[in-house]
């Protein structure tokens, strides 16, 4: 009968090595992925419009 090959402990360490730099090269590029927004929201804030605070009556 013929016999499976078994890959030696270097094969294991390089294929290791090669998976980890994957997953890192992976991560890195989802950091830089834009988040996900709800409809509706706009895009960008304009300078906080909406926490200004009212003039008082009389000044405007």
């Amino acid at each position: 009968m013929n016999g499976v090959t078994v890959p030696t402990l270097h094969g294991f360490r390089v294929s290791f090595l090669v998976a980890t730099g994957a997953m890192a090269i992976g991560l890195l590029a989802a950091v830089f992925l834009p988040r996900a927004r709800p409809p509706g929201r706009p895009r960008h804030r304009t300078g906080g419009e909406e926490h200004a605070k009212p003039e008082p009556p009389g000044l405007g």
